[in-house]
């Protein structure tokens, strides 16, 4: 094969790439990427968590906010902690439904 040439790659054979996946997945089930977080929780010093951190020095506990007003707070905050307006607006709503749902006391959804 001359230098700098590709060689010629044939399609796997019947089965081998149904196995080769299955191989894989079996091996990140096994192995959680340390990425992965729980829903609502944020890296330390990230810009989600210093926006989440400034909307409840702003606006007090997430689990007391009204799903309603989400979008308008995360309009005003995120400029602040130098986060895209969308990307704050879907951390705030998800922060916010994960607070409800793990306060005990706030049975509004």
């Amino acid at each position: 094969m001359p230098p700098g040439a590709v060689p010629h790659c044939h399609p796997p054979a019947p089965g081998e790439l149904q196995a080769h996946v299955a191989q894989h997945a079996a091996h990140d089930a096994e192995t959680p990427s340390p990425d992965r977080r729980p829903p609502g929780r944020h890296r330390d010093g990230s810009k989600t968590a210093r926006f989440l951190d400034a909307v409840v020095a702003r606006y007090g506990p997430l689990a007391g906010l009204d799903l309603d007003k989400t979008a308008r707070i995360a309009g005003e905050v995120a400029e602040e902690a130098e986060l895209h307006e969308g990307s704050a607006r879907a951390a705030l709503r998800n922060a916010v439904l994960a607070a409800k749902a793990a306060d005990p006391s706030d049975g509004a959804l």
